[in-house]
């Protein structure tokens, strides 16, 4: 037996732990390596730091259509890709909707399919988990690319009496009695109400959501004034103001808590010339736009033998601007002329610095209306002289009559305008048409005819028409069509859209009203922020005393 030296103990002991520390790393070495052969994606997770993303991870998708995701899952300085890529160490694996079927459903591979009702809040989020794992994406949902629309919802409780042609002649033009904020679905109702008397009464709805109506209000129940509704918008705050006109001019009735009550009218315009019609808008920043005429024919001074038939003997059309929730105003003329001006209508820019004004013209002549526009590119300082919009085509002013006008402005600053033409040597055959500019107004396309069918003729304010502009650029028109015999009217709500930025016009598609119908008379026209087409509408249905205000949407 060999000796023993206590001082060599610790040496020993050291070496026997290394040995074993050898021997256990070659054995895990071993084991790992047969994990490699086993499953190269749990080595890839043993090793570094991974991640799982979506792409897109971002995506519009419109109902009718499907959008394919894919997923990568990165390791350290490796990856892998696929629709549904497993690992094997755990947790659940696949796709989800959040909220649900009623949100849109996802198949094995990443395929995503839009509800066939798309849900109040359009902004879906989609899910990949993954080994404990998961990434998630957004689905902006949009409505389709034909609109199919609903039941029309009556919204008065109080029926409006017709009380001869005054409704008539009051409900027209182009103010926008419907209005919706993008990025909510508060939608906003504005009439005009008559009472026995004939005067007007102004009467406002809501409905949050995509169903309930809150409850009629009529703002102004006094029997000894009239009160005319011409446009009604909606601000940052979701709250709604109204635009209107009577015995104190042009005036602004502004609420702060969501349309339950409202505060006292601020008047814009004064008393010394009632104002015809006005226009409105607001912008990005909460300021507001409107542009208006000044005065109707209140003595026949045009002579043309119908009384105070409303209309414009001389005029100027007036643009004015408030930047403080509509509490003061600044207004200026924005072109002064001895022609008769009428129903001017507006689009402007987000930030509120480019503001587009069309509107008619008699050009002097007391008999021939044609269409004009204008710009400001400074805030509405200052205009560019009123370009003539056929005789920039080549196209004689004779050649028909241009009333009516709606101007809107496309996803990438085009500027679309619609008008009623009354067809050269005709008494009844109006029609809407359509053009667009892409050089900011210089210079606009040859129009494109939108309805098919001659629009109803009498009275004058049923050539109104409404148009809109959805945020993928889809442009969707209504008008009132008289599809009755010569001897009766029988109006019905049209509707056309385009998808190719004006180029072409879908069939014309009948939405209410009918040879049931008496008069039908659409009043406003807006989107929300899917894109569903909104409607408001008057409709007498076979009575020959009374209209009632419709409501119907489309997606």
């Amino acid at each position: 037996m060999g000796k023993f030296y206590p001082a060599l103990q610790p040496i020993v002991i050291m070496k026997k732990i290394r040995f074993l520390l050898k021997l256990g790393m070659g054995l895990f070495f071993l084991l790992l390596g047969v994990n490699f052969a086993q499953s190269e994606d749990l080595a890839q997770f043993a090793i570094g730091t991974d991640s799982l993303t979506i792409s897109p991870s971002t995506a519009t998708v419109i109902k009718g259509s499907t959008q394919q995701f894919t997923t990568t899952q990165t390791v350290a300085s490796t990856s892998q890709g696929g629709a549904a890529w497993g690992c094997g160490n755990g947790g659940t694996t696949g796709w989800s909707v959040v909220g649900g079927d009623t949100n849109g459903t996802i198949s094995a591979d990443g395929l995503f399919t839009p509800p066939t009702t798309l849900p109040e809040n359009p902004a879906v989020t989609i899910r990949y988990s993954n080994a404990g794992q998961t990434a998630q994406a957004t689905v902006n949902l949009r409505t389709a690319t034909s609109i199919s629309f609903g039941t029309a919802t009556q919204v008065n409780t109080t029926a409006i009496d017709i009380n001869g042609l005054l409704a008539e002649a009051l409900f027209g033009g182009v103010g926008n009695h419907i209005t919706s904020r993008v990025g909510s679905l508060e939608t906003y109702f504005l009439w005009l109400g008559i009472d026995s008397g004939g005067l007007a009464d102004l009467f406002f709805n809501q409905q949050s959501g995509l169903s309930g109506l809150v409850g009629e209000q009529n703002l102004f129940d006094d029997p000894s004034a009239t009160q005319i509704a011409q446009s009604v918008v909606i601000d940052n705050n979701l709250n709604p103001g109204i635009f209107m006109t009577g015995a104190s001019g042009l005036q602004y009735l502004s609420s702060q808590d969501g349309g339950v009550s409202f505060g006292t009218p601020v008047t814009i315009q004064s008393v010394s010339t009632v104002p015809a019609t006005a226009a409105s808008t607001i912008d990005a920043n909460n300021d507001l736009h409107v542009v208006y005429t000044n005065n109707f024919d209140a003595d026949d001074d045009d002579n043309d033998g119908n009384g105070d038939d409303g209309l414009v003997e001389t005029g100027q059309i007036k643009y004015a601007q408030s930047t403080d929730g509509g509490l003061t105003w600044s207004a200026q003329v924005i072109q002064s002329s001895t022609n008769v001006q009428i129903d001017p209508a507006l689009a402007v820019s987000e930030d509120g610095q480019e503001i587009y004004v069309c509107y008619a013209d008699d050009l002097g002549t007391d008999e021939t209306f044609e269409i004009m526009f204008t710009k400001s590119t400074d805030g509405g300082t200052t205009w560019t002289t009123p370009l003539e919009l056929k005789e920039s085509l080549g196209i004689s002013p004779q050649e028909g009559i241009s009333v009516f006008c709606q101007i809107a402005l496309g996803p990438n600053n085009e500027i679309y305008l619609t008008y009623n033409e009354t067809l050269t040597g005709s008494t009844d055959n109006h029609y809407i048409y359509f053009t667009q500019s892409t050089n900011g107004g210089s210079s606009f396309s040859t129009p494109v005819q939108v309805s098919t069918q001659s629009l109803t003729q009498v009275p004058y304010t049923f050539f109104s028409h409404f148009m809109a502009v959805d945020s993928l650029g889809r442009i969707d028109i209504i008008w009132s069509l008289d599809v009755g015999a010569t001897t009766a009217p029988s109006d019905t709500i049209m509707y056309a859209r385009s998808t190719d930025g004006g180029v072409s016009f879908s069939s014309n598609v009948a939405l209410a009203g009918g040879l049931a119908t008496i008069r039908a008379i659409p009043i406003g026209l807006t989107h929300d922020i899917s894109g569903r087409v909104h409607i408001l509408y008057l409709d007498t249905g076979t009575s020959t005393t009374e209209y009632n205000v419709f409501y119907i949407r489309g997606e």
